[in-house]
């Protein structure tokens, strides 16, 4: 989920701003393709259960903002869609 911020939105008083902050979202809808729908954290064709389990201060911790504060490397990726990871 993208909450992310900007200028094109709407002015912002960045100076007036609490963060980091916690939000509360009770409510997601999600939009698939009708022949296609799945709904699943750990699809064959992107295994990522394991991955959150063996990085649980990253995903369990809501006070850890990046992978370094969490004490982890960041995650190599690429955004052309091409997958380079070790295998």
């Amino acid at each position: 989920m993208n909450l992310g911020i900007s200028h094109n939105f709407a002015h912002i008083e960045f100076d007036k701003l609490e963060l980091p902050t916690a939000m509360y979202v009770d409510y997601v809808r999600l939009y698939q393709h009708p022949d296609r729908i799945r709904l699943s954290c750990d699809p064959p064709d992107r295994p990522t259960s394991q991955y959150i389990i063996d990085h649980p201060l990253a995903y369990y911790n809501y006070k850890n903002r990046s992978w370094r504060t969490a004490t982890y490397k960041p995650p190599e990726y690429s955004l052309d869609a091409v997958c380079n990871a070790k295998k």
